[in-house]
């Protein structure tokens, strides 16, 4: 059985930017998104958000790849 992962997607030209969560399973991808993640309502300031990914990273210990880390960063300064 083929199992495929759920992914993300980077927008980044989408108005500020957006990252689209779409679900994988034994299927395939399920082409409708779960999730829509805006720049502009983490930071109106963000510019070309979801430009980027790194590879997955078991960093909670469950064998799963399934957390990933933005080659930069955004913090908002209050």
């Amino acid at each position: 059985m083929l199992l495929v992962s759920d992914i993300a997607v980077g927008a980044p030209y989408e108005g500020t930017g957006a990252v689209y969560i779409y679900h994988g399973d034994k299927s395939g991808i399920v082409f409708e998104p779960v999730q829509k993640i805006l720049a502009e309502n983490i930071d109106p300031r963000l510019k070309g958000f979801g430009i980027s990914f790194s590879n997955g990273e078991d960093i909670d210990g469950n064998h799963y790849n399934g957390n990933f880390m933005s080659k930069s960063v955004s913090v908002p300064d209050g």
